[in-house]
């Protein structure tokens, strides 16, 4: 139940959904809990925006504004931080991607292209940055029953993963020893709910 005390998180997106989960299980582990600062320890960036769209059809300027979030806004979260964590040789970025990341989707390709994009960066910068004692963790959720896939067509909202099993994703990479780092973490539906 200790496991966070006297570390600093900074969570984005963290007013519902995947993000007040993962607050919620970090606060459990007695986290302090920030929406900014300059002197972090944990950074989880999970804000983001399902956009519709692909070859055919979409809006590009929503594509726009879902790449800065999806993928601009946690590079820069990243770059801001990872060298305060450097420099206390000790830190945990968890990246919170998407399915989409790994394969292609056909109706949200531009949400895709988001995904892809982080992860390459997330993979990129654990390489990176393991050296100085800082995990960077991605995380690949199938569909997640949040506001944000609220539209999304399923047989069973029941049988689509919880915000919870997100947190839990993350609880994982907080337990781990500092000697080793789930780089990635491929969430996916125990049965067919498409």
């Amino acid at each position: 139940m200790n496991k966070l005390k006297n570390r600093s998180v900074l969570i984005t997106g963290a007013s519902r959904g995947i993000g007040r989960e993962i607050a919620k299980s970090l606060a459990a582990e007695n986290a302090d809990l920030i929406l900014l600062g300059r002197n972090m320890d944990m950074l989880v960036n999970n804000a983001g925006d399902f956009v519709q769209g692909h070859a055919l059809n979409g809006d590009a300027d929503a594509w726009d504004a879902a790449m800065k979030l999806n993928l601009l806004t946690p590079m820069r979260l990243t770059r801001s931080f990872s060298p305060g964590m450097r420099d206390r040789e000790w830190g945990l970025i968890i990246n919170l991607g998407s399915v989409a990341a790994i394969e292609g989707m056909s109706d949200v390709g531009a949400y895709a292209a988001t995904k892809h994009g982080l992860r390459g960066w997330s993979l990129s910068c654990y390489r990176q940055l393991r050296e100085y004692g800082i995990k960077v963790v991605l995380i690949n959720p199938a569909f997640v029953n949040t506001d944000m896939t609220a539209g999304v067509q399923v047989n069973d909202r029941d049988l689509i993963l919880q915000p919870e099993d997100i947190a839990e994703a993350v609880m994982l990479a907080v337990n781990t020893s500092p000697a080793c780092c789930p780089e990635e973490i491929t969430l996916r539906l125990t049965r067919n709910a498409m």
